[in-house]
């Protein structure tokens, strides 16, 4: 078979037929382009919206944590308080102390008291007076040594010399887990 098209004619007939199949491939290609868009807007406006719901969520939830942990350290100091007053409730006043010193023994005459205070603490409370016996003192002692509000007694040796109206000055040294 003889070919009749000459070989300039062949050549326009081959980039004719390129250029015509590029510019289908490019519409084909822009036709799946638009169909693409146009399915995967509404996954997108879903998507979008979804995601704003998580932000304003997200949002919520660290407006809700900080008023959360802003009640809980107020609910701490709250709580710091009611534990510092419920101890100053529950201490032991200066004025209980003394009156189980006048009242824990018999035979004794209590005249004085003082007080020795740190930092709002009472650390010893010195108490004079007079014993009507020897006995008596050391009675008075072991009572007070055995009351729960009280630590110890310190009594010097001189205030035993004497067996009738024993003049005494003893300190005692408060249990400050009560205070």
């Amino acid at each position: 078979m003889i070919n009749l098209v000459p070989e300039e004619a062949k050549k326009f007939v081959k980039i004719e037929y390129w250029s015509r199949l590029i510019v289908l491939f490019n519409i084909a290609l822009s036709i799946v382009g638009v169909v693409a868009i146009v399915l995967l807007y509404p996954s997108y406006v879903l998507l979008d919206s979804q995601l704003s719901a998580y932000v304003s969520k997200f949002t919520e939830t660290e407006e809700m944590q900080a008023e959360i942990e802003a009640l809980e350290s107020e609910l701490l100091a709250a709580n710091d308080l009611v534990a510092q007053l419920k101890n100053s409730f529950e201490s032991t006043t200066l004025s209980e102390l003394i009156e189980v010193l006048d009242e824990l023994g018999q035979g004794i005459n209590v005249n004085y008291f003082e007080i020795v205070r740190v930092d709002r603490e009472i650390k010893t409370i010195d108490v004079a007076g007079i014993a009507s016996s020897r006995n008596s003192l050391s009675e008075y002692s072991k009572a007070v040594t055995d009351h729960p509000l009280f630590k110890e007694v310190n009594i010097p040796i001189s205030n035993l010399a004497q067996g009738q109206n024993v003049s005494f000055q003893i300190s005692v040294v408060p249990n400050n887990e009560n205070q």
